[in-house]
């Protein structure tokens, strides 16, 4: 029995792929968010230029993990950032006895199943901010390894 051809809701060539704005995420998040759009345009320029889906797929898959391998690369550094400063103001506070805010967001983390226990806690699949400082690097670390868990700086 022959399949029937699935129907692409992918943008075509030249579509717009509204993002977020600018100023509301992370600068790993932009970056992503517009190599994600180039890698669509390019798949459906591929697709407008008559490639089949089955010969344009493979590569764009490969890109799309790309994508996200620099994505989650450039939230652990970001995050290692925010850890380093939390650290340097605790020491300051410790050293001078007075109150320092670190600068940079805190770690936002979500679950993909409730409950997921990891780095001292359970994260819930509602997304959740905890400040710098919350977690040692090398929780950072785990947390960033883990499949189950979504990390983002903000």
């Amino acid at each position: 029995m022959a399949k029937t051809p699935k129907t692409s809701k992918l943008p075509a060539a030249g579509d717009t792929i509204a993002l977020s704005p600018a100023a509301e995420v992370p600068a790993s998040r932009q970056r992503a968010d517009e190599a994600y759009a180039a890698a669509f345009a390019e798949f459906s320029a591929a697709l407008a230029a008559g490639q089949s889906v089955d010969e344009a797929q493979p590569p764009f898959l490969a890109r799309l993990k790309q994508i996200g391998d620099a994505h989650q690369a450039d939230v652990a550094a970001e995050a290692a950032a925010t850890l380093r400063a939390g650290q340097a103001a605790q020491e300051e506070r410790r050293e001078t006895g007075t109150t320092v805010v670190a600068s940079g967001g805190s770690v936002r983390i979500t679950s993909r199943r409730e409950g997921w226990r990891r780095a001292g806690m359970a994260h819930s699949i509602t997304p959740v901010d905890h400040p710098a400082g919350t977690f040692t690097a090398e929780q950072i670390e785990t947390l960033l390894a883990d499949p189950n868990l979504i990390v983002e700086l903000v």
